[in-house]
């Protein structure tokens, strides 16, 4: 069976973001090198048909990107000068709050992933592979592990210290926001002082 090229790379792509793998943490499922697979996701090699086909079961797991909305910035208050306090105060919540929602971000992501997995591993691991070599049925048992490590990892991802973690950055979050809004709305019906 044939498949194009375009298909392969992208779908390497994307298999690598939807489920957090690394070159090397990919390559380990593939049962070929991280440098390989770099070199293919990179359109400088072209993938084995063999590739293709162990790639195939993970790239059914991944749905079609969806098309997002640009996010859209805070305004920011306009701040009499006399409001000194304020406006420090303004700019400390605002800072905080950019590091809180990156950190959000990034466990948002790590917890997404390992949702993915726990989603996608029972189907992986019932899925035989379509006319198997011989070399591939010895190396079942080896994909099998790797795919129950990943289980594994997903699962402790969610219970415990990240999960209250989430839930705790997001009342910060949300206390600050409440601050920032506060404050610009004290700033913008604070009266200019001068001539």
């Amino acid at each position: 069976m044939a498949y194009p090229s375009q298909y392969a790379d992208s779908s390497i792509s994307a298999v690598r973001r939807y489920f957090g793998l690394t070159l090397e943490a990919l390559g380990q499922y593939l049962g070929v090198d991280s440098t390989l697979l770099a070199h293919i996701e990179a359109r400088r090699r072209e993938p084995s048909a063999t590739v293709l086909r162990r790639l195939l079961p993970l790239a059914d797991q991944v749905p079609p990107a969806p098309v997002e909305a640009p996010a859209t910035p805070p305004p920011v208050p306009a701040a009499p000068p006399e409001a000194e306090p304020l406006r420090r105060r303004l700019a400390q919540c605002e800072q905080q709050a950019g590091r809180l929602r990156r950190e959000l971000g990034q466990l948002r992501d790590e917890l997404r992933v390992a949702r993915r997995w726990q989603q996608a591993l029972p189907a992986l691991l019932a899925a035989e592979p379509l006319q198997p070599t011989p070399a591939e049925t010895e190396r079942l048992p080896l994909v099998r592990r790797w795919l129950q490590r990943r289980g594994e990892d997903a699962a402790t991802t969610l219970t415990g210290t990240r999960a209250t973690r989430f839930h705790l950055l997001t009342a910060r979050l949300a206390a600050l926001e409440a601050e920032t809004a506060a404050l610009a709305q004290a700033l913008a019906l604070e009266p200019e002082k001068g001539g």
